[in-house]
């Protein structure tokens, strides 16, 4: 946050342990202004803490918010009751028309998302509703749609999957969604009070099928399982009518965390004729961000459609082998 922008603050602070408040707090870092009221009360014994916060933003340009990784690993060993309603909220260079307004409660191994809804954030829209039981039971479902799938994939990173999203390809961040999501509790090991939960989402992603299911624990990624397709490969970079792209294509990718606490990920596919298939597994960084090492292996007799997703296909002239 303090990278260099102008900062205000101003609060009533009140303290008797084990409980912290802020009342009446004002925030302000460069355009973007936090109003509200904050309460902490710190864990004691066998009990869990609780944060309670009802604030307001105006002004939020996602491209500020900073890396939290999750939600959950941020409020690890905490009860939730978080009432957010954000309005200007912008992505990048987009207009400041986009609202956020969330209304989330947790507590212990029970999670209801009241409200979450997301108006015209650079095109996006999303509505998510839901309860976890406190025995499991129970859904989260919504409906996501975007013009341009970037802003969300942006804010997902930021609030819930973390450095993962970095890995997303730009043919997806600048194509158009409409999946329907789902979230479940999925019970723990025994012994464990470890919150995990599998999100699925299905529908159309870059203009084709889409299927997804991604499963965490206290909001770190365990495991993914993705699976993209189209009938028109040059739709993903807007090219359709592209001789050499006008074929069918379909990406399958997995990964999992193994025991060092890395994350490994595979991909195999058929890319308009081109055959991809992991040799040695992707390993991820410690923050999941950037490959630090893997073999994928190619087989084509013409690789210029893949050089083309890459962007103006390398100055190459097909066939190139």
């Amino acid at each position: 946050m303090l990278d260099g922008r102008p900062v205000e603050a101003s609060s009533d602070i009140a303290f008797s342990n084990p409980v912290l408040s802020f009342n009446r707090l004002r925030l302000k870092t460069g355009e973007s202004t936090l109003t509200g009221n904050v309460r902490y009360t710190a864990p004691e014994a066998n009990e869990r803490g609780k944060l309670e916060a009802q604030v307001g933003l105006q002004s939020l340009n996602l491209n500020d918010l900073p890396q939290l990784s999750s939600v959950f690993q941020a409020t690890e060993n905490l009860d939730v009751g978080f009432i957010l309603d954000a309005r200007g909220v912008s992505a990048g260079k987009s207009p400041a028309t986009g609202r956020i307004s969330a209304r989330i409660l947790s507590d212990g191994p029970a999670l209801l998302v009241e409200t979450l809804d997301i108006v015209d954030l650079a095109g996006a829209n999303a509505r998510v509703r839901g309860r976890i039981a406190p025995d499991g039971s129970g859904q989260i479902t919504g409906k996501v749609t975007a013009q341009r799938a970037d802003p969300l994939v942006e804010l997902l990173g930021s609030v819930w999957i973390g450095g993962i999203s970095k890995l997303v390809p730009h043919f997806v961040r600048e194509g158009a969604l409409d999946v329907d999501v789902t979230t479940e509790r999925v019970a723990p090991a025994p012994g464990s009070n470890e919150l995990r939960l599998r999100t699925t989402a299905r529908g159309r992603v870059a203009g084709g099928p889409f299927d997804g299911q991604v499963e965490s624990v206290d909001g770190r990624t365990e495991s993914l399982t993705l699976g993209l397709s189209a009938d028109n490969t040059g739709r993903w970079v807007n090219r359709p009518n592209m001789a050499g792209l006008n074929r069918p294509s379909r990406i399958d990718l997995r990964g999992t965390r193994i025991g060092t606490g890395l994350f490994n990920v595979t991909l195999t596919g058929d890319i308009a004729g081109v055959q991809v298939a992991t040799r040695r597994p992707f390993a991820l960084s410690e923050n999941d961000d950037v490959v630090d090492s893997g073999e994928a292996e190619i087989t084509t007799p013409d690789i210029t459609p893949f050089l083309l997703l890459l962007g103006d296909g390398a100055g190459v002239a097909p066939p190139f082998r």
